[in-house]
């Protein structure tokens, strides 16, 4: 039995394939086929994963790798490392997910399959970036009256914390570039003067990731401020600098705290 891509319903939920993985698994018992019940598993556990119930993936692909040494299970042992790699990575455990990256790359490159060796590689490399120090960039709008531009991130790691508009800086880019670009890109805003006023650095350990920040504070010209950038942000709101929102993005909250603004 081969996986095939794991989809969602019509509405986009996820949880009715997870219930409908649950049957072939099942099913899968029922009838005694080995090979069908480990194909069904770890779709069940990409559903879970899919659902953002983690917890429940990890140990359903846990299960499959406990069973590796089975007839059945053995053909699926790479496919569970390489989709428990990509869960950890979600959950913020990269040590974990590389390990697991690494595992499935071992046994791909065993079977001689050029493709999935590439997919395996291509995961640890993105893995192995997420563990490295970056650089952001934090946009500090500040209106006349004080006020400074605050966004809620939505879907991202800080998911449900209010920060200041910012991203990675790109290659080639000036800080100040960067900080611009990001506010109006974000919130549809337009500044200007911009000065580089404080650097952080930020290790989220929960998240596994370091980021060296630079704030950059630019003068409000223009724009009332909306969430543009949707799938990170849920909300866009001006705060008095003594009434600013909570909770606060760490790396936002390590800026407030230097008062450089």
């Amino acid at each position: 039995m081969a996986i095939t891509p794991f989809q969602r319903d019509s509405s986009g939920d996820p949880r009715f394939d997870v219930e409908r993985a649950r049957a072939e698994v099942d099913a899968a018992v029922t009838s005694g086929d080995a090979r069908a019940e480990a194909a069904s598993l770890v779709r069940l556990a990409t559903g879970l994963q899919y659902a953002g119930r983690h917890t429940e993936a990890v140990a359903t692909f846990g299960f499959v790798l406990d069973r590796a040494g089975e007839p059945g299970f053995d053909a699926y042992e790479h496919f569970a490392w390489q989709h428990l790699g990509k869960c950890l990575v979600e959950m913020g455990r990269l040590p974990e997910a590389l390990a697991a990256f690494h595992r499935a790359l071992a046994i791909r490159v065993l079977l001689d399959d050029a493709g999935l060796v590439a997919s395996s590689r291509r995961a640890l490399d993105a893995a192995s970036g997420l563990s490295m120090v970056r650089v952001g960039i934090g946009a500090v709008v500040r209106r006349a009256d004080g006020a400074l531009l605050m966004v809620r991130r939505s879907g991202v790691h800080g998911d449900g914390t209010w920060a200041t508009p910012g991203g990675h800086l790109d290659f080639g880019e000036t800080p100040e570039a960067c900080a611009l670009r990001e506010a109006h890109e974000e919130t549809g805003v337009t500044a200007e003067n911009p000065r580089l006023v404080a650097t952080t650095n930020d290790v989220m350990t929960a998240d596994g990731r370091h980021y060296v920040t630079l704030w950059v504070l630019l003068d409000h010209v223009a724009g009332a401020g909306e969430a543009l950038a949707t799938h990170e942000l849920s909300e866009v709101r001006w705060f008095a600098r003594d009434e600013l929102p909570s909770p606060l993005f760490a790396s936002t909250a390590n800026a407030i705290a230097t008062g450089a603004f």
